[in-house]
């Protein structure tokens, strides 16, 4: 058996510092960076949302569906905006709105961002504010998707409070509450097109 002496002290160093920093870099993964490189990793591809919508849904077959859905009684038109409205009145404590627009990259899904609000909360009543409400989206959205449970993660700035983030396969799902504390931030995020 043959044994390779390094007999240069800087090469030496180089490959410990070398070692150390690989060590060191896969030790510091978060529980969140872990789910996305477990997820990922699965080579797997969920591709649909919610109604019918889908992540690579060309932005022609978004305005077709939503006026289909729209004939069904399933999906509003939110004010003079584009925004589209769903109404929640059996699925949550109390009535609930869910208020969404697609982000598309050449021409296609790649996210939607929204959120959700109890329309008959006011600025007073604790019982209609967003952490409560987050609450309910968490189990209402495991129980809808399946797959892995929300992951409690860092909100995206120092007024949302806590974060929920589920990942299964490419499909991200993320809840925070907005600073008013009367909105629950969602935002569906193809990984594959964040994560190069």
């Amino acid at each position: 058996m043959k044994f390779c002496i390094i007999r240069r002290p800087a090469t030496v160093l180089m490959i410990f510092t070398s070692v150390i920093i690989i060590s060191c870099s896969q030790a510091e993964l978060t529980p969140y960076q872990t789910m996305v490189k477990e997820e990922l990793n699965r080579g797997v591809s969920y591709d649909s949302l919610f109604n019918g919508l889908h992540f690579k849904m060309t932005s022609t077959h978004f305005y077709e569906h939503c006026f289909e859905m729209n004939q069904q009684g399933v999906f509003f038109q939110h004010g003079g905006s584009e925004e589209i409205i769903i109404k929640y009145d059996q699925d949550f404590k109390y009535p609930v709105e869910f208020v969404f627009y697609p982000e598309f990259e050449e021409e296609q899904i790649t996210e939607i961002k929204g959120h959700f609000y109890y329309p008959m909360g006011t600025g007073f009543n604790k019982e209609f504010y967003a952490p409560r409400l987050q609450l309910e989206l968490v189990k209402k959205i495991e129980e809808w998707y399946g797959g892995r449970s929300f992951l409690k993660v860092q909100g995206p700035d120092q007024y949302s409070g806590d974060a929920y983030a589920k990942i299964d396969g490419n499909r991200q799902i993320m809840l925070w509450n907005h600073s008013d504390n009367h909105q629950v931030m969602i935002l569906f995020s193809d990984l594959t097109k964040k994560v190069k």
